[in-house]
């Protein structure tokens, strides 16, 4: 995608990112950007804080599927999903609705239940992975198994440790 708008800077040095490409990119108030600066132009690339971790979430999402007998495990940063295993994951390509209205209305609570709908209909635990008071996104099984809860919230905190 490639979209030119010419914006000016006010008086504080802030320049305004139009709704529609806010909209376009899914940016929202606290989204990370990387910001840098040629000879004549400044470039701004949107940051999901799991794109250096994108290895260790597989392996996560790998082991805590297996330590569930194939439960369906996946790493979601703010708009896509970064990892996934387990029974179903396959037919995953996105963030299951019911999940997405979870993490938009509630950030960061933890191991809450929540249940799917249509296609998706199994309940999920989702467990927010963060470190330092920073969010970098969440750990979402299914509740398919009798301890999904406390083993995604020692996964979410091992992932924190990494990332932070």
């Amino acid at each position: 995608m490639s979209l030119g708008i010419t914006r000016k800077i006010d008086e504080l040095g802030r320049i305004v990112v139009p709704k529609e490409l806010r909209n376009t990119m899914n940016l929202k108030e606290g989204s990370l950007m990387e910001i840098t600066a040629n000879e004549d132009s400044i470039v701004m690339k949107k940051l999901s804080p799991l794109d250096r971790g994108r290895e260790f979430a597989a392996l996560i999402a790998d082991t805590l599927s297996r330590q569930t007998d194939g439960a369906m495990v996946f790493v979601v940063s703010d708009d896509e999903i970064v990892a996934k295993c387990g029974k179903g994951s396959r037919d995953l390509d996105e963030i299951p609705e019911a999940v997405k209205h979870h993490i938009d209305k509630h950030r960061y609570s933890g191991g809450t239940v929540v249940a799917g709908t249509g296609d998706n209909a199994a309940e999920f635990v989702v467990t927010p992975i963060s470190a330092d008071g920073e969010l970098y996104g969440h750990l979402v099984t299914t509740r398919n198994f009798s301890l999904s809860g406390e083993l995604s919230k020692f996964a979410a905190a091992l992932f924190s440790t990494y990332l932070g």
